[in-house]
């Protein structure tokens, strides 16, 4: 007996391995969704939303509070354990929240990454986030005042050890994208370090 995917995409389920009462599942009767599928149908907006606190801190150089994400994080190496938000869409994948915070306000995706004024990787209020790469950042920083070399950045995300690191494994052939997401950097970061444009002072002119 086969059952088809209650998400309404056509295709048919497994059958349950074992009995699980909390998911609903009887061994060996068909499953109500394939894997993921169930959250196919809700609105991005309502999976993201109730993770947010509004009620976040207001940083020293900020004139209004952040929107503290309470959901799933990638790290906690940010100044005070703050770590980069992330959220997991219908097809799996995973994304920033404050990447998914541009688009809900923007109605588009951030060209290349979606930055923060407030500097608290875990905001995701609007007003805090602007759309840039490395070298606007660097330039936000310097206008704030704030600008270092390397791990002696105050809020640096990564450390020459780190750096070096990503260096190498992309030379052995990992993607840039998975390290992106280990690091919680966006895809141009780590390009940008590859290329020896960011962290200059470690770079050699090969991995």
């Amino acid at each position: 007996m086969t059952k088809l995917c209650e998400c309404g995409c056509g295709e048919p389920t497994k059958f349950a391995p074992t009995t699980h009462a909390t998911r609903g599942w009887i061994k060996g009767q068909p499953l109500r969704f394939i894997h993921n599928h169930h959250m196919k149908n809700i609105p991005l907006a309502s999976k993201f939303w109730p993770k947010v606190d509004k009620h976040g801190p207001t940083m020293p150089h900020m004139k209004t509070r952040c929107w503290k994400w309470i959901g799933a994080v990638t790290d906690t190496r940010g100044e005070g354990g703050r770590g980069r938000g992330t959220i997991r869409m219908s097809n799996n994948q995973s994304l920033t929240a404050s990447r998914v915070a541009f688009f809900l306000k923007h109605g588009r995706w951030p060209v290349p990454c979606a930055l923060h004024h407030c500097d608290n990787p875990n905001c995701v209020r609007w007003s805090h986030l602007f759309e840039g790469n490395q070298t606007d950042n660097s330039a936000d920083k310097m206008a704030k005042g704030r600008q270092a070399k390397g791990s002696n950045v105050g809020r640096a995300k990564l450390n020459t050890k780190q750096v070096i690191e990503i260096r190498k494994r992309v030379a052995t052939g990992e993607m840039i994208k998975t390290l992106a997401l280990e690091y919680g950097v966006c895809n141009r970061t780590i390009s940008d370090i590859v290329r020896g444009k960011f962290w200059k002072h470690t770079w050699k002119g090969k991995s």
